[in-house]
């Protein structure tokens, strides 16, 4: 396993209570699949996608209030089935950047 933890040890973030503008990023994103960026894990910062799968994202918001720079350091992490799309595990991050931040989203 590349990533730092198993992913029963993040935290459990209900998607009800994610800002609206998340909530309709990951809504966009889900429905996006394959066509979202590759998302590398290269801090592996989260666990080994499932076989057959990748991680894609999405970043939301921007960098700081103001930005015209699209970047944010929010981001929506989707395990991406590379056949079909489907949308297994899913992560978000309020502060990317940051170690230790993203939790996965039930």
């Amino acid at each position: 396993m590349s990533g730092k933890g198993h992913k029963s040890r993040f935290r459990i973030l209900p998607e009800s209570t994610l800002p609206p503008d998340v909530r309709e990023a990951l809504r966009t994103a889900k429905r996006s699949g394959n066509r979202l960026r590759t998302f590398e894990n290269n801090e592996h910062k989260l666990p080994e996608p499932q076989q057959g799968y990748q991680y894609k994202e999405i970043q939301v918001g921007h960098a700081n209030p103001g930005d015209s720079r699209p970047p944010g350091k929010r981001r929506l992490v989707l395990e991406v089935h590379e056949g079909t799309g489907r949308v297994g595990e899913k992560y978000f991050s309020d502060g990317h950047y940051t170690r230790g931040v993203f939790c996965r989203i039930r």
